[in-house]
């Protein structure tokens, strides 16, 4: 099973536990939000994502190198009109950094985060760091070689403080393409989970003030 699958199925099987009533999760989130540009920001998304697209084109080869018999439609000499196809496209992608939460079970500090975009890219390289008042405590990452996601899971034994999760993606563009618009790097940070002196002893169906 390769690592995206296993963060997947971990992902799920937390879930599945939070259904049961398993994990703890304080009350009151507020939306997750990341500064970016306005040319490549497309506003939050369900589930606190954040959604964000970049532009790409096709590559034109050097005109200079272009002999009479090539056939390279992307290729545009002075006066010519450019093929079908070679105008720049919109990817779309959204990146989440889930908000943290506390399992009663393990007593443990959980999050996950995730990347997902609409076709596939040359590569996602997904880092997910977990702070406790403001200074890593834990972190993950999982790069993906032409897929459109990737994921990550990341846990901490449970202490007090203020806990935050944050999401930050470097994605390259498939080959024969460039980057024409937009930013293909984005970082994204989740509200943040407060967790005082005796939540860590919770018993299970007790709650994070």
């Amino acid at each position: 099973m390769s690592r995206f699958s296993r963060a997947l199925a971990a992902m799920a099987r937390l879930a599945a536990a939070a259904g049961g009533g398993l994990l703890i999760a304080a009350a009151g989130a507020v939306p997750a939000a990341a500064a970016a540009p306005a040319i490549a920001d497309a506003g939050p998304a369900l589930g606190g994502g954040h959604t964000f697209t970049f532009a790409v084109q096709p590559a034109a080869g050097a005109v200079r190198d272009a002999g009479p018999r090539d056939v390279l439609p992307c290729v545009v000499r002075p006066g010519a009109k450019p093929a079908a196809g070679c105008g720049a496209e919109t990817v779309r992608c959204t990146l989440t950094a889930a908000k943290p939460f506390v399992s009663s079970v393990s007593h443990k500090v959980f999050a996950d985060a995730n990347v997902q975009c609409d076709e596939e890219v040359a590569t996602l390289v997904l880092h997910e760091t977990l702070s406790r008042d403001g200074a890593q405590v834990t972190g993950a990452s999982d790069t993906q070689i032409s897929k459109p996601a990737a994921a990550t899971v990341t846990d901490t034994a449970c202490s007090p403080g203020t806990y935050t999760n944050t999401a930050d993606v470097s994605i390259t563009v498939r080959d024969g393409y460039v980057l024409v618009g937009g930013a293909a790097h984005r970082s994204v940070t989740s509200a943040p989970l407060r967790v005082g002196t005796f939540d860590c002893d919770l018993v299970m169906g007790g709650s994070v003030p």
